[in-house]
Parts: structure tokens; sequence; C-alpha cells
């Protein structure tokens, strides 16, 4: 009787089990994107492998259009002229590492809404003479603008937690609150 009773108890909690991956794995499964999210960030990938080649500061500017105004914001204030002095990226951003990008390749999308979409990007980068580290997993945010565009509204990158590149870029330009004692405070 005892065995039948834990039979049906671990079947119960296998049921469970399985029913918790396969709703876990439906929400994660990738489905194609949209050729105007392949073109904007194909587009995106070109430049930036031709651009890594020049000498010389990244000029994010030139690629504002393919952002969310509110990244745009934080991206130009963290490339402008001296930011490197009060507070440098110290990364790529279109690979989430200190090395050279090789190539980029879409995975797939998942929708979040009609308008919101997270984009699956495998990216390869490494040292010149090591190209075949293992690419890395960025997330790209995308939102539907109103005139149809996908603009990045973040990049998430892999890690234990995750970095966003918007919260990360919030972080860095935001200067640092220092406290100053107060008058009580200065008279003890």
């Amino acid at each position: 009787m005892l065995l039948v009773r834990l039979g049906v108890l671990l079947s119960i909690k296998s049921a469970v089990s399985i029913a918790l991956f396969l709703a876990t794995t439906a929400s994660a499964i990738l489905t194609s994107c949209p050729a105007a999210v392949h073109a904007q960030l194909d587009a995106l990938y070109r430049w930036r492998l031709a651009a890594q080649d020049r000498p010389g500061l990244v000029v994010i500017a030139s690629q504002s259009s393919r952002f969310t105004p509110q990244l745009d914001t934080l991206l130009r204030q963290a490339y402008a002229p001296g930011a490197e002095q009060t507070h440098p990226v110290d990364f790529d951003l279109f690979n989430g590492t200190q090395t050279q990008t090789f190539a980029a390749a879409i995975q797939g999308c998942r929708a979040v809404d009609p308008r919101h979409l997270q984009v699956v990007v495998d990216v390869r980068a490494g040292l010149r003479d090591r190209p075949h580290e293992p690419p890395q997993r960025l997330t790209y945010a995308m939102v539907q603008a109103p005139g149809g565009a996908w603009q990045i509204a973040d990049i998430v990158y892999p890690g234990q937690p995750p970095l966003s590149l918007r919260s990360y870029l919030q972080q860095l330009i935001q200067p640092r609150v220092t406290h100053s004692p107060s008058a009580a405070e200065t008279a003890r």
C-alpha cells in the first residue's frame, strides 16, 4: 500500500516536473524574425565590422536611427567627447567583450507582445589570432516604432546576473551622489 502511494506521489511529481519543463521550453522557443529586424541588425553588424578596423573613437551617432530615443541619448552621453575620461565604456557594445567582432548570426525571436521582440544573436568575438572562441549570446530588446521601423531598446549580455546595456549606461553616466554632512551632523 505504501509503495502504491509512493508511486502515485512520484508520478504526480514527475507529471508536474514535465509540465513545468514544457511550459518553460515553450516560452523559450525561438521563431523566425521579421525581415525588418534582420535588416536592422545585419546593417548594424556590417557597420560594426567596418568601423572596428578604423583608428579612432567609435562614432556611435552614425547609428542613431537604429536605437530608441532613450537608448540613443544614453549612448550619445557615453560616447560624447571627453566621456572616456570620466566614464569610459570598457567593452564592445555589440559583442559584450573587450575583443573584436568577427560575425553575428540572428538565432531567432521571441515575441513579448506585437510591438516588442527579444532577438537572440550569437556573436563571434575574440582576438585576431584566436577567432574560434564560443559565440557570445546577446539578446536584443527591439521595439517597433510608430512608423513601423524596429529599433534597439536594450542589449542584454550573458552572465550571472545578465547585464543590461541600458542599466549599465544609466549607472555609468549618472553622477555619483556623495553624502555631504548636514549642519546638524557637523555640529556634533
